[in-house]
């Protein structure tokens, strides 16, 4: 009995994980000193970030993917050395063109259309160089 529970466990195992296969996150936007880089881990303030983002789009339903697990993708700047957002969209904006009302969002910290990140104190990372790419299904 223990070796067909061994088998069976084998073979569950063995097929299951030609299947999976790791997503790779959508960066955030930082436009920085007139260069726009892909940036990672830079995140809203823990009282907007809500998984369900339906709360950050209104009424509206974004087009959920995998590769983006926290259901938004924003555009961060530097402006005189200070960081701020300025748009939040769904992360397939390019097919449901859902984007984050910053003012219903932020209220009166919004100025000139963008927000002052003063909740982002730490590093983030900004990937350079040529790009690396071991599954060709995800090149464009």
């Amino acid at each position: 009995m223990i070796w067909k529970r061994y088998i069976v466990t084998k073979l569950f195992i063995a097929t299951g994980f030609l299947s999976l296969f790791a997503t790779p996150q959508i960066p955030d936007k930082l436009i920085y000193k007139g260069d726009t880089l892909s940036v990672y881990h830079l995140y809203l303030p823990d009282e907007l970030y809500i998984a369900d983002t339906e709360h950050l789009f209104g009424d509206k339903q974004p087009y959920w993917i995998t590769s983006c697990w926290r259901g938004y993708q924003a555009t961060w700047e530097v402006i005189e050395d200070q960081l701020y957002v300025t748009d939040i969209y769904s992360c397939s904006y390019y097919k449901d063109s859902i984007k984050a009302d910053l003012v219903l969002l932020f209220n009166k910290k919004v100025v000139d259309g963008k927000v002052k990140a003063t909740w982002v104190t730490g590093n983030f990372i900004s990937p350079q160089g040529e790009k690396f790419i071991d599954n060709p299904k995800y090149e464009k």
